[in-house]
């Protein structure tokens, strides 16, 4: 159940950021038709944590301050905290063209992680995925829509089926508009 505006703007920009094209226009084939199905019919139980980001250590890997926990009633103190982002990696051809994006426009900001909800902030691998401000919306996506990552095969229940198809799609499009790393055909 949603319980705060927080919760309310994330909900969206998970669902709705998944719904934008690479040209970050929204994709309005109807739900009920979406290669992906309806992202209101897959389990998301993500738990939503409040971050600042400290440090950039490659295309998926940061460091992290958490502020905020899930369904504490309590304000712990901050913790440090290494984090993957779910579902990209870097390619190896231009590792840098990701890192150095994130570098310059997340390192330093307040970002919101989603983990699965099984995920604890003590686990040693924590699969994130990182809600931004508009332009940029849901992270991981973008960096695969606009070809500065590409996608990896998640372990289950990272991601929910809707962002692992959305996921697939986002780097196929990129790669057929040969942007980012896929600017050079890898068949030539």
């Amino acid at each position: 159940m949603i319980q705060s505006r927080t919760e309310v703007v994330t909900a969206l920009l998970l669902c709705c950021g998944s719904l934008l094209n690479a040209s970050n226009e929204i994709d309005v084939t109807p739900l009920q038709n979406h290669p992906c199905g309806d992202p209101f019919r897959v389990s998301s139980a993500y738990s939503v944590f409040d971050a600042k980001v400290d440090q950039v250590l490659n295309c998926s890997t940061l460091l992290v301050t958490l502020y905020a926990y899930p369904y504490v009633n309590v304000d712990p103190p901050p913790i440090t905290r290494e984090v993957r982002l779910a579902g990209i990696e870097a390619h190896p051809d231009d590792p840098a063209l990701c890192t150095s994006f994130l570098s310059e426009h997340i390192l330093g900001n307040q970002v919101e992680l989603l983990a699965n909800g099984s995920k604890s902030v003590d686990d040693t691998d924590l699969p994130v995925v990182i809600s931004v401000d508009p332009p940029i919306g849901q992270l991981n996506r973008h960096l695969l829509s606009s070809g500065l990552a590409r996608y990896a095969t998640s372990a289950p229940y990272e991601l929910n089926s809707w962002d692992d198809c959305d996921y697939r799609r986002a780097e196929t499009s990129a790669r057929e508009s040969r942007i980012g790393v896929w600017l050079v055909d890898e068949s030539e």
